[in-house]
């Protein structure tokens, strides 16, 4: 279980870290963000700092609340694009996830006749949708949510960012989160996260293993709205082999 944890997490982590610092280079082939762009674009979108900041905080927030490894990828994923919209809105030569991911169809646009701080859209949307993802969480959880992004707003005014930029960017970012969560809401995770599972009973099934003999861990995940896949039956893996006691048998050589 513990690989597991790691896989997944390492999965979400790169699936972060691609969505925020990939969209901010340059592909020839499917520019999001042109080469003559990015030398001409404020500093706040080639520094990963805050982006690094929040995912340390969801990696505290997952080991302190003992959050399992798929609703961990679940948070990383939502929080990656949340960050990434937020950075999106204010530079219009990026590719928006709207219309890309599954569900995501409408989101709020900034007024181009204004001026906006994109960290400080960024931050705010990734505290509104932290805080809607770890609702049920302690409140030292929302703590840190809370803290971080008071850290960050203070930074952005520590450069200089105006009052008015800085509350227009806030107020819009507010709706950009809301828009975020309402789609987050429903991929299905509050319908399927604790549905009723009896597992099948017969030599060679699953069953509880010990220490604890738990259930099986959110048996019906694979219901959940995908990001980009159609469903998850699109990468389904051939049937293990079949159970066998018998030395020579296939599943025996493999599970020796």
């Amino acid at each position: 279980m513990k690989h597991i944890g790691i896989f997944f997490v390492s999965i979400t982590l790169i699936f972060a870290f691609s969505i925020f610092l990939t969209s901010c280079g340059v592909d020839n082939e499917n520019p999001m963000v042109s080469e003559e762009s990015y030398m001409l674009a404020p500093s706040s979108i080639r520094d990963n700092e805050s982006i690094l900041q929040w995912i340390d905080v969801i990696l505290s927030v997952v080991k302190d609340e003992s959050i399992s490894p798929p609703e961990a990828s679940r948070a990383f994923a939502y929080a990656g694009v949340a960050f990434y919209e937020g950075i999106a809105a204010n530079h219009f030569e990026m590719r928006s996830l709207e219309g890309q991911l599954n569900g995501l169809n409408r989101l709020p646009k900034i007024n181009r006749r204004e001026t906006y701080d994109d960290i400080a859209i960024a931050s705010t949307a990734e505290k509104v949708v932290m805080l809607n993802l770890f609702a049920n969480a302690t409140q030292n959880t929302k703590d840190q949510i809370i803290s971080l992004w008071q850290n960050q707003m203070d930074m952005r005014r520590t450069k200089g960012v105006s009052p008015s930029v800085m509350a227009l960017s806030t107020a819009f970012a507010e709706r950009l989160g809301n828009a975020l969560n309402a789609w987050a809401n429903t991929d299905g995770y509050s319908i399927y996260k604790d549905c009723i599972y009896t597992p099948p009973s017969g030599t060679g099934l699953w069953e509880p293993t010990p220490p604890d003999y738990a259930n099986a861990l959110l048996p019906c995940w694979d219901k959940l709205r995908t990001f980009i896949l159609d469903s998850a039956d699109e990468f389904d893996p051939p049937p293990p082999p079949s159970y066998s006691e018998d030395p020579k048998s296939q599943m025996y050589k493999e599970v020796i």
